[in-house]
């Protein structure tokens, strides 16, 4: 049997970019329950702009996908397409 934490985890989210214009902020503590997909779902319907971005999103400076669980205090970017070398 597989035991899901679904507490409640307080997580710092960075916006970059354009979705830093989008939210009009740099960065945000937000508390949730569940996943990283669950994190997106929020923020989707806190700022519904943020739903029409494409985005890769990071978890402790990692780039991961939405099925990733969060722990308590995980600091999660979110970054928009760039280019450069």
């Amino acid at each position: 049997m597989t035991l899901i934490n679904n507490r409640m985890k307080k997580l710092k989210v960075l916006y970059f970019g354009a979705l830093s214009e989008l939210t009009g902020r740099q960065d945000d503590f937000l508390e949730i329950e569940g996943n990283l997909h669950d994190l997106v779902d929020k923020l989707k319907s806190d700022h519904p702009g943020i739903g029409k971005k494409r985005f890769s999103i990071a978890v402790n400076q990692e780039i991961t996908s939405g099925d990733t669980v969060l722990s308590d205090g995980d600091e999660i970017a979110l970054l928009p397409p760039f280019a450069g070398g």
